[in-house]
């Protein structure tokens, strides 16, 4: 978990991560080319507590996996959001560029 709210740090972080992983890792005789998924989720907006942030970002990174992998996604990300798994009431806040989504 990031110490901001920006979301602007954590893309950048996030960025940072991935580009780490462009270079294939060497074991032995094998070149291996690994890849990542993140999912972010940020405080306050996601979550006040250990427990929701962490379930909303695990639900962005799935998402972020689901649809290619190698990167990164925000919970805020309407389909991240509505693919989450919570209670219907959650899943039926506008999604990002509607009407009363804070966007």
């Amino acid at each position: 978990m990031l110490g901001t709210s920006r979301v602007e740090d954590a893309s950048v972080m996030a960025q940072k991560i991935l580009d780490s992983f462009r270079e294939p890792v060497s074991v032995g005789e094998h070149q291996l080319h690994l890849s990542t998924s993140i999912g972010i989720a940020m405080y306050p907006d996601d979550g006040e507590d250990l427990e929701t942030l962490t379930k909303k970002s695990d639900a962005a990174m799935y998402y972020s996996k689901g649809h290619g992998g190698n990167q990164f996604k925000f919970y805020r990300d309407g389909d991240a959001r509505d693919n989450a798994g919570f209670p219907s009431a959650r899943r039926s806040t506008p999604r990002l560029g509607q009407k009363g989504s804070g966007e």
